[in-house]
């Protein structure tokens, strides 16, 4: 079964911390080194993903469905790409092919092993980035720390690459999920108790309110009609 416990994996960079308080526009010239930054690294990302066959999102919980992106940057040595293989390990319960542009899917099974496979339509060229589709259900027994491998076979023109290393040094490094603890579901009944019940109530006795104050104007005015009549008598 291709799962790794924490120790066999490496963790991922979490998210940067996000902008103080303050004016407007100290806010914003304090944001201009944040989006030079951003803007690097958005210049900088197609050239470091292209090092790979990738799939994302890189991690996700127990017992959840997830559509999977599986891309390829690159070629080999100049060949355009023909095929890219995925083996599914055994922590995934249920994959689905999701039809991708320019590709062909199949899902197979070979002694238990599942492999998706997707055909280029025509040979995807070195410099383009290709993108594939699947949908996937991790098994609800796995635990957070445990990493599902997802070995790939990219077959070009001329020659292959097989992506199934892991090391820190490699060079042809496999695609994995990192099986992660489930968000917190929200309260849906204090959900229900401060939002649905209370919005009628609220919308009720506003109507009711508005009602009575037609009514007592009314009442007022025609008390002031009796008494200028009495009046004029």
């Amino acid at each position: 079964m291709t799962i790794r416990r924490p120790s066999d994996h490496r963790p991922g960079p979490g998210p940067g911390p996000g902008p103080g308080p303050g004016a407007r526009r100290r806010a914003a010239r304090a944001a201009l080194p944040a989006l030079a930054a951003a803007a690097a690294l958005a210049l900088a990302a197609p050239a470091a993903a292209s090092a790979h066959v990738e799939v994302g999102p890189e991690s996700a919980s127990p017992g959840e469905t997830v559509d999977l992106a599986i891309a390829v940057g690159h070629g080999c040595d100049g060949s355009g790409t023909t095929a890219v293989s995925i083996a599914i390990p055994a922590g995934i319960a249920a994959v689905t092919p999701i039809q991708s542009p320019d590709w062909d899917v199949a899902l197979t099974a070979v002694d238990g092993v599942r492999t998706l496979t997707y055909t280029a339509e025509r040979p995807l060229p070195d410099p383009v980035r290709g993108q594939m589709h699947a949908q996937v259900v991790l098994r609800d027994d796995l635990a957070p720390g445990d990493v599902l491998e997802l070995p790939a076979q990219q077959t070009c023109e001329e020659g292959a690459y097989a992506w199934d290393d892991l090391g820190p040094d490699a060079e042809e490094s496999m695609p994995i999920i990192q099986v992660v603890e489930a968000a917190p579901a929200q309260d849906a009944l204090a959900v229900a108790e401060t939002t649905p019940a209370s919005q009628p109530l609220t919308i009720a006795a506003l109507v009711a309110a508005v009602v009575a104050a037609l009514l007592a104007t009314v009442a007022l005015r025609r008390q002031a009609g009796i008494r200028a009549g009495e009046a004029a008598r």
